[in-house]
C-alpha cells in the first residue's frame, strides 16, 4: 500500500527514520528511490545511514568523571533489549579499561530507565561496603531518581556524589543542581540525512557509499559533577 501511495506522489527520495536507534529490515521496494536511513541502519541491504555515537558518548562521560578523580563510578543503565543500552554500557566499560580501573559488576545496575528505576538502583548501590562517588546514568530520568534517593540519604550533589545523565531533557537544566548530561545529535543527524539524500538525488548515476555514520554527542556541562578531592568522607 505504501509503495502505491509513494508512486502517486512526486517523490525524489526517501528518508527512512526510526524513533529508537536500531537495525532494521527494509520494506520491499524502498530502494526504488534514493534512500537514507536516519537513526537506524540495515545490514542485509546496506544504505547510507546516520546514528548517534552512543558508545563514545558514555565513554567520554565516564572519562570525564575519572579525570575529576573518581574511581568508584557506577553505571545505571536500561535493559539490553535496545541497542543504545548495549552500546552505552560498552562505552562505560571501555573508559574504565582505558584508565586501568577494574570493572566492578556490583557497580553496574540494569533496569527500567525511569525515575523510579534510578531511585531503586541508587538504594542498591548505597548498601555496598565501598559505595560509588559518581554515577553515570543511561538517561536523565534515571538521574532524577538518583537525585531523590541521594537527598533522602543525606547526600549533596555534587559535594558527596557526582552524577551525569543522558538526553539533555528540557528539565535537566532546572534540576537542583543543574544536571551535566550528554545530548543526542538529533539536529546534526537530520541535517546529514537531508544533505546526503540531496547529494544522491543530484547525482543518481554516481556510486554512493553505504557507510553507517556515527555522530558525536556533546556534553552539556552543568553543576552536578565535582572533583573527588572535594568530597567529604562518607560514613
Amino acid at each position: 500500500m505504501w509503495r502505491l501511495e509513494l508512486a502517486t506522489l512526486p517523490v525524489a527520495g526517501v528518508i527512512y527514520a526510526r524513533l529508537i536507534t536500531q537495525q532494521v529490515t527494509l520494506p520491499p521496494h524502498l530502494t526504488e528511490w534514493p534512500t537514507v536511513l536516519l537513526n537506524c541502519y540495515a545490514v542485509e541491504k546496506p544504505l547510507p545511514s546516520v546514528v548517534p555515537g552512543d558508545l563514545s558518548a558514555v565513554m567520554n562521560a565516564t572519562l570525564s568523571l575519572i579525570d575529576a578523580g573518581h574511581t568508584r563510578i557506577a553505571y545505571i543503565g536500561g535493559e539490553d533489549s535496545i541497542e543504545a543500552s548495549r552500546e552505552r554500557i560498552k562505552g562505560y566499560r571501555r573508559a574504565l579499561t582505558m584508565r586501568d580501573i577494574p570493572v566492578d559488576n556490583h557497580l553496574i545496575i540494569k533496569g527500567r530507565w525511569t525515575i523510579q528505576g534510578g531511585y531503586a538502583a541508587f538504594k542498591r548501590l548505597q548498601v555496598l561496603d565501598d559505595r560509588p562517588t559518581a554515577i553515570c546514568c543511561f538517561c536523565d530520568r534515571i538521574a532524577m531518581g538518583v537525585y531523590e534517593a541521594a537527598k533522602e540519604a543525606g547526600l549533596q550533589i555534587p559535594r558527596d556524589l557526582s552524577v551525569i545523565g543522558f538526553d539533555n531533557e528540557s528539565y535537566s537544566g532546572d534540576m537542583l543542581p543543574p544536571l551535566t548530561t550528554m545530548q543526542l545529535p538529533h539536529a546534526d543527524m537530520a541535517r546529514y540525512a537531508v544533505e546526503k539524500l540531496a547529494e544522491m538525488i543530484a547525482a543518481p548515476r554516481m556510486q554512493h557509499d553505504n557507510h553507517k555514520v556515527k555522530l558525536e554527542c556533546d556534553m552539556i556541562v552543568r553543576q552536578s559533577v565535582a572533583p573527588r578531592v572535594a568530597f567529604r568522607k562518607q560514613s
